[in-house]
């Protein structure tokens, strides 16, 4: 949220260059990792997987966990990825918006659909897809003023 000095770009370099590729690798050993089913018992266990993410965080960081310790890599670099995690809740946070994105796109293109598809921003505008409408985004200006969380449309 506007957070841009030196140590964001530090993560930011390592998440590419160490644990991008050693979560990766952990995949490539996995497997598929049923995110529906953790997703469920996240929420089962209190997370509403938005803000709250420590149960989701906690499973997914178990399934991962095989998968680093036989990719090949240091210890260190092993250590370092559990600390990142550890030091954090909100590590699930993006599978989980991956797999709503991955299903929201499957639901699009379907006729006569209403269901709308993708919301998205930019902080001068604000975009709508709806499934029945393929390849066409309903526009509108973005909020103004004080109230990012607000979009008239």
């Amino acid at each position: 949220m506007g957070a841009n000095d030196q140590s964001v770009i530090d993560r930011l370099n390592w998440m590419r260059d160490v644990q991008g590729p050693i979560l990766r690798d952990a995949m490539k050993i996995i497997g598929e990792i049923d995110l529906r089913l953790m997703l469920a018992q996240a929420l089962h266990m209190g997370d509403e997987c938005h803000n709250r993410n420590n149960a989701g965080t906690t499973l997914l960081i178990q399934a991962l966990t095989p998968g680093i310790i036989q990719a090949g890599y240091s210890v260190e670099q092993q250590r370092e990825v559990f600390e990142f995690v550890a030091s954090s809740d909100y590590f699930s946070g993006p599978t989980w918006m991956a797999m709503c994105k991955a299903a929201m796109d499957a639901a699009h293109g379907i006729e006569y659909s209403t269901v709308v598809t993708t919301m998205a921003r930019n902080g001068v505008e604000f975009g709508l897809r709806v499934s029945g409408l393929p390849g066409q985004w309903v526009y509108r200006p973005g909020a103004a003023g004080d109230r990012p969380d607000v979009c008239r449309l």
